[in-house]
């Protein structure tokens, strides 16, 4: 019953819900070093939570676990914007030395129809 942990009915359920992933592992850190410590050290373990909490402190674990999610977070997303790229962005046309577009290459990317408009004069009244 340290720093308000009820165990989740049973140990395997604690571990699975407090260090199964390092945001976890954060989750956790947090709700360590924002704990009180309550209570009598006669009676509690509130000497105790506050050794764990400046221990804590002095290693610099939060900070720590903060990077590592923050990098996986990363990780995460720039994997999902290479494959939504891959999937949406359309090639950069190639060009040659003096900027203008290779004839195998123009030839081969549609051309956008030209359309002439016959400006329209009306009256409101």
């Amino acid at each position: 019953m340290c720093f308000g942990h009820i165990a989740q009915v049973d140990r395997p359920t604690f571990y699975e819900t407090w260090f199964t992933t390092d945001h976890d592992r954060l989750c956790f850190l947090k709700k360590t070093l924002k704990w009180p410590c309550w209570g009598d050290p006669e009676y509690t373990f509130s000497d105790v939570e506050r050794a764990i909490q400046q221990e804590v402190r002095k290693r610099n674990y939060l900070a720590h676990y903060q990077l590592r999610v923050a990098e996986a977070e990363r990780a995460i997303e720039m994997e999902t914007l290479r494959r939504l790229e891959a999937k949406y962005r359309a090639p950069a046309s190639r060009t040659d030395d003096a900027g203008t577009m290779s004839a195998d290459v123009a030839a081969s990317e549609p051309m956008s129809p030209v359309i002439e408009r016959t400006p329209v004069q009306a009256n409101l009244f």
